[in-house]
């Protein structure tokens, strides 16, 4: 749940369904979820079945509600958690493609607005967004939840020299 653990494992938790569905979506995901956990009561047995036709790898176990609760975030839990390691990506600066768009936030703090402005990106087909190191952390499940899904869709690149960056694509153009 908090960032140095997340930055130490590379690894991040993701609460619920649809971002479980929308993580075994993404060619750069997918394969990064490592462990699906499900509390003993969940009922939805159509989406434990969905999840598992879905072509990944992995694990699904079972935990009681006690133990369940210490690792969710949310008041009122769907009742299932994904644990998924953060991508390596090889982030190119300005890709080749003259339509490719590229977004650049900087300090954005508010992780419920990060998330949201992923989203709006990801609706509008940006390519690439470049985060400010000022800005919150795009693992944190709030930012997560606020981009419903939309992070494993954009490539993203976080804790960036900003105004280097910047540079680099005033460079290419």
């Amino acid at each position: 749940k908090q960032k140095k653990y997340r930055d130490t494992e590379n690894k991040f938790l993701i609460e619920g369904i649809h971002l479980i569905e929308e993580c075994l979506k993404s060619d750069l995901y997918k394969k990064n979820l490592e462990k699906i956990i499900v509390r003993n009561d969940f009922e939805n047995e159509t989406a434990i079945e969905n999840i598992k036709k879905a072509n990944h790898f992995a694990d699904i176990e079972f935990l009681d509600e006690s133990k369940f609760s210490k690792l969710t975030e949310t008041v009122t839990s769907q009742g299932i958690i994904g644990i998924v390691s953060k991508p390596v990506t090889d982030f190119v600066t300005g890709k080749n493609n003259e339509n490719s768009i590229t977004v650049a936030l900087e300090n954005i703090n508010d992780p419920g607005n990060l998330g949201t402005i992923l989203r709006s990106c990801h609706w509008f087909g940006v390519d690439e967004v470049i985060v400010s190191k000022n800005s919150a952390d795009i693992y944190n499940s709030k930012v997560i939840r606020a981009s419903q899904g939309s992070i494993f869709f954009i490539n993203i690149k976080t804790e960036t020299d900003f105004e280097n960056e910047l540079e680099n694509y005033k460079k290419k153009d």
